[in-house]
């Protein structure tokens, strides 16, 4: 039986590319970007993903971070 990940298990470990495209939970993506900040932002590639991935599941991501872009 597996089991399920929460969003308090996460670390920074866990995440790549292939977690963020199986990811379907905003949360996680959220708390993911976080991590990656907190930890000096050393792969801008991997954030960029993140933002992408939450703009395709979160509308309201996608109008919030049009904002700041402008």
């Amino acid at each position: 039986m597996e089991t399920q990940e929460t969003l308090h298990d996460l670390e920074l470990p866990h995440i790549d590319f292939n977690w963020v495209e199986k990811q379907s939970k905003p949360s996680f993506l959220k708390k993911a970007l976080k991590l990656l900040d907190l930890d000096g932002n050393y792969y801008p590639e991997l954030s960029n993903a993140i933002h992408e991935k939450l703009k395709k599941l979160d509308p309201k991501y996608k109008s919030i971070i049009s904002k700041y872009l402008l």
